[in-house]
C-alpha cells in the first residue's frame, strides 16, 4: 500500500535498516517520561489500545510491556514496518497484537471498539490530519482517548 502522507521509507535519504535504526532510537527516547504521560492521559493495563502508524514495532513493545494485560492493534502503511513489527514482536505480544496493513484515512475497524488510541509521529505527515483524527474518533469508545 502507498503512503498518502509526507513518510516514505522507501524513499528517504537513509537506507531501510538505517531508518529502522533511527526509528528505534527515536521509540527509545524519552519513553519512561512519555509512559507516565500517557497514564496521566488514562492509559490503563486491560485497555483496548489502537497505535496508528505503528511502523517497526518499537513503540509497540514498550506499550505491550507497560500495559501487560491490554490487547494492541497496530495499523501502518508501510508492508515492509509491519513485517518488520512482525518479526520484532513475535516473542513479545503474542495474540495481544495484531497487525492491519492500512491507512488511518480508511480504517477498516468497527465503530465504537477502542479505549485509548496511540498516534506518536503521525499527523504531521498526513495531508489530512483533521480528516485523519475524525476516522480515529469514530473507532474510539465513548469516553476513549486519543
Amino acid at each position: 500500500m502507498a503512503a498518502a502522507g509526507s513518510y516514505d521509507l522507501h524513499n528517504s535519504h537513509r537506507s531501510v535498516d538505517a531508518e529502522i535504526r533511527r526509528l528505534a532510537a527515536q521509540a527509545r527516547s524519552g519513553w519512561m517520561k512519555e509512559a507516565r504521560v500517557l497514564s496521566w492521559f488514562g492509559l490503563q493495563d486491560g485497555m483496548s489500545v489502537l497505535e496508528v502508524g505503528s511502523g517497526p514495532g518499537f513503540t509497540t513493545a514498550q506499550l505491550l510491556a507497560l500495559l501487560p494485560t491490554s490487547h494492541i492493534t497496530c495499523v501502518d502503511v508501510d508492508r515492509t514496518l509491519l513485517d518488520q513489527a512482525t518479526a520484532h514482536l513475535q516473542d513479545k505480544g503474542g495474540e495481544r497484537v495484531q497487525f492491519i496493513e492500512g491507512s488511518v484515512m480508511a480504517l477498516e475497524l468497527e465503530d465504537n471498539q477502542f479505549d485509548f488510541v496511540y498516534a506518536r509521529f503521525l499527523f504531521q505527515h498526513l495531508a489530512d490530519p483533521l480528516g485523519a483524527a475524525r476516522k480515529i474518533w469514530r473507532v474510539l469508545k465513548p469516553g476513549g482517548k486519543l
